[in-house]
């Protein structure tokens, strides 16, 4: 018949004066034995809830086996979260064979001055009866430690919210701080008291200005370092909290422990300099998760027009494919790539860390794949216009033909030197606002006139009956690479050839649409959407080309049309409607 038995005990492995102290290291055994004759306990698990006042060291559990031989257990078989130690004997025991299970530990600051009771039930799987069972445990009195001191960490990137001594992290996660020092309320008034945290040997980067004091008198510091901190006097009872944000840096190996070491020194009265240590542990995985960020910036200055933008998620996964919740600021995942703006038009994208050199991209369905690697997504912007200009602003017919005949005075072209091709006349429209359509008209506001002397007074005289005439008028269309603005047809209307009434209303020359897809405040960027170039255009409203452009504006003038010596003018007004 199966007899068992359980026995539990401790060792401290950092003094040797029969005390036990705050963050002394300590080992505890706990052992399973069959007293029964000629029997075999078989399927054993041994249980142990461990007491809040240890921090446990999973890595070290391991069992010895009834020879002496001993075999590390995976740290798996400790529960953070409920504290709970489960682990099946490797062999069953036979009469008067032992097992035993152990592991270090570390006593923390909630255990000062009290006694920590530590126990174990070993039990065959199953089992109900006392046949099957046994259970024990000890008793580790601490002394009363005049300073406390406890570290803990959460992973602010992965969003944990609780601080706790062990994490787990990613190369370039953000990890949060906490260390808690506290003067024993039955301890003396300390002072000179230094914290020094040791940044896990630089496996860690301190992020700038996220050092915080804050004491217990509700008095607040923020020293620029945590290489060394000068703590204010501090009384029995009272307590200060120091905070600060670390990332973890390239390069650090998967499956390193960053167990990160905070050192108190301080002195109390009647007792010398006090010393102490605590440390949190963060153990760096393969990253599951990674992030892209979006940045906005104007074009033509380079500076930030928005706040960043960060999605955060699994790798490998679509940003459309997250939800808002993965986004900073909890927007919409389909409205940050590109953002709208209010005032500015998106022209085009980089993912280059260098924007000075950078090979830009026009806009099309930008839905980037997450990761390993952050990415950052930098788009431009030019700042909302539509701007018109004749080129040139002035036209000049020459030299007036005062000879009573009809005839048609024809513009000549533009030419800088006489190799140089002929250019014609035109009106550049540059759109940089990302509308939908627009329209172009105009109007000759009044007939050619000019002042002449006339029955030796001054008088004003028209060229009545004048008319100008404009032929091979033709629109084209490009973007600053000369790239086709879409591959969609957009709808796109215009005379080609036409003639001014002075006076009259304006005439309708060229009316345009685009047929693309446009970002605006109330749209968004879904899968699958094929966007133009929005707003990132040059259209050229043309008379004629190189071999037409001295025949393509001409001024019509009657016979019958009174001509004086003296210089005519009228004046065009062109306009840009927008398309509602």
């Amino acid at each position: 018949m199966v007899v068992p038995e359980a026995a539990e005990n401790y060792k401290n492995k950092t003094t040797s004066d029969q005390k036990n102290h705050v963050q002394d290291n300590i080992t505890i055994e706990m052992k399973a034995h069959n007293l029964g004759y000629s029997s075999e306990w078989k399927d054993i698990n041994v249980t142990s809830k461990i007491p809040d006042e240890l921090d446990i060291d999973p890595s070290t559990i391991k069992v010895t086996l009834n020879n002496g031989d001993q075999v590390a257990i995976d740290a798996s078989k400790y529960n953070q979260t409920t504290r709970m130690l489960t682990v099946r004997l490797l062999k069953n025991l036979s009469e008067n064979e032992w097992s035993s299970i152990s592991f270090d530990a570390k006593i923390n600051g909630k255990a000062s001055g009290k006694t920590i009771n530590s126990s174990m039930v070993a039990k065959t799987e199953g089992g109900t009866g006392s046949f099957d069972t046994a259970t024990a445990s000890t008793k580790i009195p601490v002394e009363v430690e005049p300073v406390e001191i406890e570290k803990k960490v959460l992973n602010e990137t992965e969003k944990e919210t609780t601080y706790q001594k062990a994490t787990v992290g990613h190369v370039n996660d953000v990890l949060d701080y906490q260390v808690k020092l506290t003067v024993s309320s039955n301890g003396a008034d300390m002072s000179n008291g230094v914290l020094a945290d040791d940044l896990a040997k630089e496996g860690l980067e301190l992020v700038p200005g996220s050092v915080k004091l804050t004491y217990s008198d509700k008095t607040v510091e923020t020293p620029a370092d945590v290489k060394q901190i000068n703590l204010k006097k501090m009384t029995p009872g009272q307590n200060v909290v120091l905070t600060y944000k670390a990332k973890v840096k390239e390069g650090v190996v998967i499956g390193t422990v960053l167990k990160n070491i905070v050192l108190y020194s301080g002195e109390q009265a009647n007792q010398g300099v006090m010393n102490g240590q605590a440390d949190a542990s963060v153990t760096i995985e393969k990253t599951k998760n990674s992030d892209v960020h979006f940045s906005y910036i104007d074009r033509e200055t380079g500076q930030q027009i928005a706040n960043e933008v960060v999605a955060t998620g699994p790798i490998n996964a679509k940003i459309s494919a997250l939800k808002a919740t993965d986004i900073s600021d909890g927007q919409d995942p389909n409205k940050i790539r590109p953002a709208y703006i209010e005032g500015y038009t998106p022209v085009d994208f980089t993912t280059a860390t260098d924007l000075n050199a950078a090979v830009y991209a026009d806009i099309k369905d930008v839905d980037p794949v997450i990761e390993e690697k952050s990415v950052t997504y930098t788009f431009r912007y030019e700042k909302t216009r539509l701007a018109i200009t004749a080129l040139p602003s002035k036209l000049n017919f020459g030299k007036f033909d005062d000879t009573q005949s009809e005839r048609t005075f024809y513009l000549p072209a533009q030419i800088e030197k006489p190799a140089d091709e002929k250019t014609p006349y035109g009106i550049e429209i540059s759109d940089y606002w990302g509308i939908k359509g627009w329209t172009l008209s105009v109007a000759q506001e009044q007939q050619f006139h000019g002042s002449a002397t006339i029955d030796l007074k001054e008088q004003v005289v028209e060229l009545s009956g004048a008319q100008l005439q404009f032929n091979n008028a033709t629109l084209s269309t490009h973007t600053e690479d000369n790239k086709s603005v879409s591959n969609l047809q957009d709808k796109v209307v215009t005379k080609s050839n036409f003639n001014l009434v002075p006076g009259a209303e304006p005439l309708e020359l060229v009316e345009y649409e685009r047929k693309g897809q446009y970002l605006n405040q109330d749209g968004d960027n879904k899968g699958g959407v094929s966007y133009d170039i929005p707003g990132y255009s040059v259209h050229k409203y043309q008379f004629g080309d190189a071999r037409t452009a001295d025949y393509s504006i001409g001024l019509h003038v009657p016979e019958t049309t009174e001509r004086y010596r003296t210089e005519y003018t009228s004046t065009l007004k062109w306009h840009l409607t927008v398309a509602p």
